[in-house]
């Protein structure tokens, strides 16, 4: 609990600054790669011409960062010959983490791509930071004209996204105009969030979160907007009941037609941690509904429908779903969903 209210006062307070400080998105010129101790492989002072770059921002205590470790190796043995160059580049260090130096060391040939550890917190800042994000793994794809081509999870879609550049198919032009209407955007809504962060650091919470809601209609991050208003009414208001009614709002509202909106909401209550309680009933319905939007195609949506039965003690309708998922699902994402399939499998022996 404690740290779920960190985590959602450090996202109110920065509300007001996150749109104002992008100035790294799709179509811009990626900064160098200036401020970082080089681990393994030849330093990289510049993007080169013709040569694709693929940017892994991770941290040795990311268990996600190091589950998707394989899949970089074997994307830059595959790509090697092509110009394309894998880098993981460390961030975000903890005190208790295993040093990266030690953990690169410790990998050797099974991390079959170059490492660099960032330094002084400057390459954070002229990546993630400059991007607007906050989480990681996060990749970043470098195109051969030395552009941000594209911004993601590098379990989700990053292998396509290479395939499409180097074949010339890639529309980064298009993108780049999205991501300046998108930016657009956040200058309309600068000013509310600008007031939601003066409200929050005042501790007026309860007012902060009624103008989140308006900044949810213009469209701007309203899933992430909405799982952070849920997140303060639960840790800060200890309104669980009212996170919970507003979140049927939601999906009843803004996301009634949005499957990967749902799809997020199910997941957030059926998996983020510090809740109190999960409405598993309201989770089992946005999911449901995601699954009618997408015909019971959509791989992730159907991953979270089977979470929704495991947690609701139906172990054999999830292993079924799960079945389907992992049929469903790409290369990228089918250990993980093999991962939910073996919990499901040993629980059903154990008889959970």
């Amino acid at each position: 609990m404690l740290r779920l209210i960190a985590a959602t006062l450090s996202t109110l307070t920065l509300l007001a600054t996150s749109a104002h400080a992008q100035t790294l998105r799709i179509g811009s010129q990626a900064p160098k790669m200036e401020h970082v101790d080089w681990l393994k492989g030849e330093p990289i002072k510049e993007w080169k011409p013709g040569h694709v770059y693929v940017l892994d921002f991770w941290a040795t205590w990311c268990a996600p960062c190091i589950a998707g470790i394989p899949h970089l190796t074997a994307m830059q043995k595959e790509l090697r010959d092509q110009n394309v160059h894998v880098i993981g580049v460390a961030i975000w260090p903890m005190p208790d983490q295993k040093p990266t130096t030690q953990f690169v060391k410790e990998w050797g040939d099974d991390m079959g791509y170059a490492v660099a550890e960032d330094r002084d917190q400057k390459t954070a800042d002229a990546f993630m930071a400059a991007a607007r994000l906050n989480s990681i793994p996060t990749a970043m794809v470098i195109d051969q004209q030395g552009r941000i081509a594209w911004i993601g999870h590098p379990m989700a879609g990053l292998d396509d996204v290479v395939a499409q550049i180097l074949e010339g198919s890639y529309d980064i032009d298009s993108l780049a105009k999205e991501a300046a209407a998108r930016a657009e955007l956040e200058a309309r809504v600068e000013p509310l969030l600008k007031e939601i962060d003066r409200l929050a650091s005042e501790g007026n919470i309860r007012e902060a979160l009624d103008k989140v809601d308006e900044v949810i209609a213009m469209g701007y991050d309203p899933v992430r907007l909405a799982l952070t208003k849920a997140n303060a009414m639960i840790a800060m208001l200890s309104d669980v009941d009212g996170a919970y009614a507003f979140l049927t709002k939601c999906i009843d509202g803004y996301f009634k037609d949005d499957s990967d909106a749902l799809n997020d909401v199910a997941w957030y209550i059926l998996d983020a941690s510090g809740l109190p309680r999960r409405d598993l009933a309201l989770a089992h319905r946005a999911v449901t509904r995601a699954n009618e939007l997408t015909g019971g195609n959509d791989a992730s949506v159907v991953d979270t429908l089977a979470r929704s039965h495991f947690m609701q003690g139906d172990v054999d309708r999830a292993i079924e779903l799960q079945k389907r998922a992992i049929e469903l699902a790409d290369n990228e994402m089918k250990a993980l969903f093999e991962t939910h399939m073996l919990e499901y499998r040993t629980a059903r022996d154990r008889g959970e």
